[in-house]
């Protein structure tokens, strides 16, 4: 896992993941999801979706 710097805007970090965003010099916001051994770099479009995904699963595994 990348290991979180002054520099970086955290969104979020657990014992083994780390979601942060930065801003390209286009001025697009990239987010980066850091799991332990795989590093996701999404759009925000992606974030989004990403985001939405995880919510519909959670809702799911409530109802079971």
């Amino acid at each position: 896992m990348t290991q979180p710097t002054e520099e970086m805007n955290v969104l979020a970090e657990t014992e083994h993941y780390l979601v942060w965003l930065e801003e390209d010099d286009a001025g697009e916001v990239n987010y980066h999801v850091d799991l332990e051994f795989v590093t996701l770099h999404l759009l925000k479009e992606e974030w989004d979706e990403l985001a939405e995904l995880i919510r519909k699963a959670n809702s799911a595994k409530g109802s079971r």
